[in-house]
């Protein structure tokens, strides 16, 4: 309704109608992507917020759930799959990166929520399944700028994601406790 449509021309990915709990899902097959627009990514001067519903089917060490940026380190926010049961989040002020990890609490198979509240600063916390799985005081800042967003892929056309993706909202503010519950 608001025209932020993702598309691809090719490699596109499929729609799984019937994935979680009756509603659709994107599949992605390690070799599809989306590119969404260029509207809406720019300003997180006063923090981020990413909540995400996916379910990994496997992993490549780096596969991209979503990022948006100007290339390989070049002012990106990005949440990826470093291992089987890893969740990263991570910025970059240029080409200068920082990222939270959590080791844990990515289950292949199934789907599950994952969410990063960046306060705009310093701090990123991750969550999986709504606790809180990893945090770091030493993010990088985000420079006020415009960003290409992919999902599945990194802005280059690596680190596919093989899995399903059934919801993805990006708030340009770090939600409250409570605004991430009622979401």
């Amino acid at each position: 309704g608001s025209g932020n449509d993702a598309g691809n021309g090719a490699n596109q990915p499929t729609l799984v109608s019937n994935a979680v709990n009756g509603w659709p899902a994107v599949n992605f097959n390690g070799s599809q992507f989306l590119q969404m627009p260029n509207t809406g990514y720019s300003n997180f001067t006063s923090g981020m917020t990413a909540i995400l519903v996916a379910k990994p089917n496997s992993v490549a060490a780096g596969a991209r759930l979503f990022d948006l940026g100007n290339g390989a380190t070049n002012d990106n926010v990005s949440m990826s799959l470093p291992s089987t049961t890893g969740l990263t989040f991570s910025t970059y002020n240029g080409s200068t990166g920082s990222s939270v990890t959590a080791s844990s609490g990515v289950t292949l198979g199934q789907f599950q929520l994952m969410e990063a509240a960046y306060n705009g600063t310093n701090t990123a916390t991750l969550f999986t399944n709504t606790a809180q799985a990893a945090q770091s005081t030493t993010m990088q800042t985000l420079n006020n700028l415009a960003r290409t967003g992919y999902l599945g892929q990194d802005p280059v056309g690596g680190n596919r994601f093989n899995g399903q993706i059934a919801e993805l909202l990006i708030w340009n503010r770090q939600l409250t406790v409570a605004e991430r519950t009622t979401v």
